[in-house]
């Protein structure tokens, strides 16, 4: 299946994205994340666009977000981020989608009404998707004040949680926007000893498109450029971000079944382009492995399990407990049974004195008598040894 987008390749999300969800309003909102074990980090937005009709954004954390054609399960009960999201975001409308520079972070804007107001004043809010290290959502005011994050997230250099600015980190250079006289002075400002290294780590391209870029090129990967071949690399890198606006998805497959999706031809790759859009292709590859994202988890049902394995073990330890008190009081019993004729006449020599003489005349005659060890006149007890 498709397991990340390359910052290059959102270019064509966007796109996409735009196409499908611009004035659309947010009808439902899920989330399914597991914040102990941090092993799933889902959204999904259910969207009503005009002219479109209902569409579904799904966002995988920390790799994909893409409209899917059909719904997964979801939980069964919404946690505490879910209910805040659909307070502030149910019938929100979808302003705006970009891609903040060349960087793996979508930015969508909607309009929301101002839970403040009695009438409807429409408010603005941030949504920011990042696609990169463990993966969040960030949701902030039209100031970029974060409001709340997915997850609190803190670096050396950032923090992500509410009440802070939102700041994102930021690559030297933007590659969509580069001019050719930016993109040879960058290249030859690299210390990387190779142009394909180059490209994939100081201009942020990764490593299939600074290989594409090179073949398309037809310069050699692992040596410095000269001056002509630089001007070769830059015709290379608008054409091959053309392709990847334009062009038709690749769609590589191993035993009939989706592996990879590209926006477009990959010389390094041979697969089958289809008449999809990207993100239709990116749908197609990703049900064999996350269909049952949205089912209950895997940690509910262990959490289920281990609640009843705990009722067992507290009933069997009752049983036993229960098994050794009857066994304790059995042997009572049959002490008292074996000895029941020497109890009785104690009793009855008791109640027979207690009728004539008083508490302190019955104490006094019983430190004379063997068996009886101690009288309590408060709770008429009487402790005897046999």
């Amino acid at each position: 299946m498709k397991k990340g987008f390359a910052s290059i390749e959102l270019i064509r999300v966007v796109k996409e994205l735009r196409e499908r969800l611009i004035n659309g309003k947010i009808n439902q909102i899920y989330v399914d994340f597991d914040r102990v074990g941090n092993t799933k980090k889902e959204l999904l937005f259910e969207c009503y666009v005009p002219n479109k009709g209902k569409q579904i954004l799904r966002v995988l954390l920390p790799s994909l977000i893409y409209i899917t054609a059909t719904k997964p399960q979801t939980p069964e009960k919404p946690d505490g981020y879910c209910l805040y999201l659909r307070k502030y975001l149910k019938n929100a409308r979808i302003v705006s989608i970009e891609q903040l520079g060349a960087e793996r972070i979508l930015k969508f804007i909607v309009e929301a009404k101002d839970l403040t107001k009695t009438e409807y004043t429409p408010l603005t809010y941030h949504i920011y998707f990042e696609l990169f290290s463990k993966g969040n959502m960030i949701f902030a005011n039209a100031n970029d004040i974060i409001l709340s994050p997915l997850e609190v997230q803190e670096w050396s250099d950032r923090v992500v949680k509410p009440k802070q600015p939102y700041t994102h980190p930021k690559q030297e250079y933007n590659i969509f926007k580069m001019e050719e006289a930016d993109f040879i002075a960058a290249v030859e400002k690299s210390t990387k000893e190779s142009i394909v290294t180059t490209l994939a780590l100081d201009l942020g391209l990764g490593g299939i498109y600074a290989e594409e870029i090179c073949a398309r090129a037809a310069v050699p990967k692992d040596k410095k450029p000269t001056k002509e071949e630089l001007h070769y690399l830059y015709d290379a890198l608008q054409k091959l971000l053309k392709d990847l606006k334009e062009s038709k998805p690749l769609l590589i497959k191993e035993e009939n079944k989706i592996v990879d999706v590209y926006p477009c031809a990959i010389q390094k790759y041979a697969g089958i382009q289809e008449e999809c859009s990207f993100l239709e292709a990116v749908d197609k590859s990703v049900p064999q492995t996350a269909a049952a994202a949205f089912s209950p988890s895997q940690k509910t049902e262990d959490k289920t399990l281990q609640k009843l394995q705990t009722m067992i073990r507290m009933q069997e330890a009752q049983i036993k407990t229960c098994e050794q008190e009857y066994d304790e009081n059995k042997k009572k019993g049959d002490f008292i049974y074996e000895k029941y004729k020497q109890i009785e006449d104690i009793l009855t020599q008791f109640h027979e004195v207690r009728k004539t003489k008083s508490w302190q005349e019955i104490k006094k005659a019983a430190k004379q008598h063997v068996v009886i060890k101690q009288i309590n006149e408060k709770n008429h007890e009487i402790v005897v040894e046999l």
